[in-house]
Parts: C-alpha cells; structure tokens; sequence
C-alpha cells in the first residue's frame, strides 16, 4: 500500500513514506486541509477497517469487470476503468474510490503508482482529489495518439505489400488489427459516457473548474474513439483491396487456363480426327501426311498465339 498527502491549499502531493519531515508538517494542519490518496491491491482494500461505504460493489465490480463504468452516492464517487494499454497490447484494470477526504485507488499492477510520479509535479494550488483522479485518467490516454499512429504506419507497410502481390495469413492477420480497434471503440466510448457521468456529478455539485476539466476529458476520448473508427475502417478497405488481388490472382490463373484450353482444343480435334484410322482416310498412306499434319498443328498454335496476343490475353 502506498499514501499520499494532498495540501491542496500549497499545491503538494508528499509520499508519506519517503518524505517523512513533509508529511510531519502537512499533518500538523487542519484534518480539512490534508487530503489522502491511497493506492492498494484487492486484497488490502479488502482488509481496510475503516468504514467505506459500498465498498463489497467495488469489490464485486473488480472480479467481474466487463467495462468502465461511474456511480456516485451522496456521500461517495466509486467506479471501475478498463483502459486500453496500446503498448502492451492488453486492457489495464483497476478502481477507484472517493470517500470523505480520500482517494482510494485498488490495482494488481503498479501503473497507478507509476503515474503518480507524473501528478506529483502536476499538482498546482487549490487541487482537489476530483482532479488527482483526472490527471491519472488523462496520463493513461496521453500516448494512445502516438501508439494508433505507430498501428497505422504497420497497416501502411501491409497495404503497400498487398499492392502487387498476395500475402499469406494477411487476412488474419486484419482480422486480429480489425478486432483490436473494435475493443478500443467500445473502451472509448464507455471512458466518454464516465467522464460525462464526471461531469454531471460537478455540474450538481457547483464545481466549475473541475467540470471544465471532465468536458476537456471527454473531449478527448471522442477524438480517440473517432481516431480509432476510422482505423478500423482503414483495415477494412485493407481487406478489401488484398481480396481484390485474390480476385485478380485468381481470374489471372483462369485466363491462363483458358487460353491453354482454347490453344490446344484443335489440337485435340486433329488428333481425334485423325486418330479414327479409316481405311479410305487419303492422308493414311499418303508419305507426306504426318509432316502435313505437324505443320497444320504448328501453324493453328502460331496463329492462335497471334489472335490471343493482339487481345492481350498473353
């Protein structure tokens, strides 16, 4: 478990553990003027003795997490993110909790205490807990620009290689890109509905900075959402060019097929023709007859070759 102290009224966020003398002099100040944040495991905020209320639905809605999703009492904001993490290719999980005057933050990982790092320089004067966790949220959606735009460079190299020739397992390949993009659609979409849920929750309570605050948050995650559909569709129109080369491979292998057929069906009629070896036949027992036939079969070829060539069929 690691705590942080907020003073809101100087703009400082202190780790409790490392910087004990900081900590001292916050916690000689009024318990209103200290705020708490606190980043722990199921396990601990399971264990925590102090009174949250609907602490067992956190703890419900973490073991079974299906999506984001926001719900604030009269005397408690608590909800469940399920961030997209584009570097590692995976979802990353955890909850939160604002009860009185501290933060509660449950994760398996450490990612949250990473970005604390990040809020401790961001922290400024008169900073609430409502802002601590918008900054998290921000910092978890600061690169996803930068990590889609890495994504569609990748679909530019496989559109540039489709263009040409035909790849193998490319299909699934956009399926798998296809199915990603879908999954951080509905992530968007669901941050977008919690940030308006947000910005509601301060709209109610009077708190204009921080609902500006929200409304720049869901701003953002539309723009990602919007970012992310038309990835999708670019996987698309991917797919449909490489099946298009298929077509094109396929109808190329078929002309080819055909105009061996078409070569060598006279071909196939001489020699049907002539393999019936009738009595009173004149070319039987004419000596010049099997050369008059070969240059008979080499001349139909030569002139097809010609006809096929001048329609481009060769």
């Amino acid at each position: 478990m690691e705590t942080y102290s907020l003073d809101w009224q100087k703009g400082q966020l202190i780790q409790d553990r490392m910087q004990e003398a900081d900590y001292k002099r916050i916690s000689d100040k009024k318990i209103d003027d200290t705020m708490k944040v606190q980043i722990m495991n199921l396990k601990e905020y399971e264990q925590i003795k102090e009174y949250i209320p609907h602490k067992k639905n956190l703890l419900y809605s973490m073991n079974h997490v299906r999506y984001c999703k926001v719900d604030s009492f009269h005397d408690c904001v608590q909800g469940i993110m399920r961030v997209p993490d584009l570097k590692n290719h995976e979802m990353f999980v955890f909850g939160f909790c604002m009860y009185k005057q501290t933060l509660y933050f449950v994760e398996e990982t450490n990612q949250i205490q990473l970005l604390m790092e990040h809020v401790k320089n961001d922290v400024y004067k008169n900073c609430r807990l409502h802002e601590v966790l918008l900054m998290i949220l921000n910092y978890l959606i600061d690169d996803d620009v930068y990590r889609m735009q890495k994504i569609e460079e990748q679909l530019e190299k496989i559109e540039e290689n489709v263009i040409g020739h035909v790849q193998k397992h490319l299909d699934e390949r956009i399926m798998k890109y296809r199915k990603h993009f879908s999954e951080l659609m509905v992530s968007y979409d669901q941050m977008t509905n919690m940030g308006e849920h947000m910005q509601l929750y301060m709209n109610r309570n009077e708190i204009q900075d921080e609902e500006m605050g929200w409304e720049r948050y869901v701003h953002r995650t539309e723009r990602l959402h919007q970012y992310a559909a038309e990835m999708k569709e670019y996987t698309q129109q991917i797919r449909e060019i490489y099946q298009t080369q298929i077509t094109l491979q396929q109808n190329r292998v078929m002309n080819f097929l055909t105009v061996v057929t078409t070569i060598f069906m006279p071909l196939t009629l001489i020699t049907g023709w002539y393999g019936m070896n009738f009595y009173n036949m004149p070319e039987l027992h004419w000596q010049y007859g099997y050369i008059c036939v070969i240059i008979i079969s080499i001349v139909v070829i030569i002139a097809e070759c010609i006809y096929f060539k001048k329609k481009k069929m060769l």
